[in-house]
């Protein structure tokens, strides 16, 4: 948006995201340029009746919250690990 610019409508958000898939543009990288998540694109289609539109941004959505989780279940199952090789260490030495 051009300072000055007003910002755009729902209806002609929606109206960009379908000119952009249309012209073959990844779902990603119209998320960075309408500086909104896919979530929030996929919510946007949505209430704009444009359910066909909404698709491509929903599965991005649970694509990127599935890697979060999952990285998150890593992190947890590292420090789960971590701990339990130092009680060991701890029963070998007081042992």
């Amino acid at each position: 948006m051009i300072q000055g610019e007003k910002p755009m409508t729902r209806a002609e958000l929606v109206l960009e995201v379908e000119w952009l898939l249309q012209g073959g543009v990844h779902p990603e990288l119209i998320c960075l340029e309408l500086s909104k998540s896919p979530g929030a694109i996929d919510r946007l289609c949505r209430n704009e009746s444009r359910h066909d539109l909404a698709g491509p941004f929903n599965a991005l959505d649970r694509s990127l919250r599935n890697q979060s989780a999952s990285e998150e279940r890593k992190a947890r199952m590292t420090e789960y690990n971590r701990a339990r090789r130092q009680r060991a260490k701890d029963r070998k030495i007081a042992a």
